[in-house]
């Protein structure tokens, strides 16, 4: 038996949800590393301080790196549709609009954005921007 073909608006919630999912988390990693570092940076340990620094620095394009993948994989040959990335955005909207961080969440989501659409271009369908 087959699995069912999902329609437009079941992968574009799905997509929303993957990229929350990752931009969760990323928040809960960074937090994770900077209790670390603080620790680190009490007990005078530099060397472990500095990986610190270096971890975070790297840990946000490794799970942008990670979502753009998983991405690839769930939507397939729509990964790059923008219709489909326009319901996307409408979805992801809806999940971080009472976040404390929203701002972050949607230059993460614009991070991923790029990233699928990996041309030098500008879509103002596609990234969040403050409407106030």
């Amino acid at each position: 038996m087959t699995d069912p073909i999902e329609t437009i608006d079941e992968l574009a919630t799905g997509g929303a949800r993957a990229i929350h999912r990752a931009y969760g988390g990323l928040e809960s990693e960074f937090e994770a590393i900077t209790r670390r570092a603080r620790a680190r940076f009490e007990n005078r340990d530099w060397r472990g301080h500095d990986e610190d620094a270096a971890e975070r620095l790297d840990l946000y394009r490794r799970v942008v790196a990670g979502i753009v993948s998983r991405i690839h994989g769930l939507l397939g040959d729509l990964a790059d549709d923008v219709e489909l990335w326009k319901r996307i955005k409408l979805a992801y909207s809806v999940r971080v609009a009472g976040e404390l961080n929203r701002e972050l969440a949607e230059t993460f989501f614009n991070s991923v954005t790029r990233r699928i659409f990996s041309t030098v271009w500008s879509c103002c369908y596609l990234f969040m921007k403050r409407l106030l």
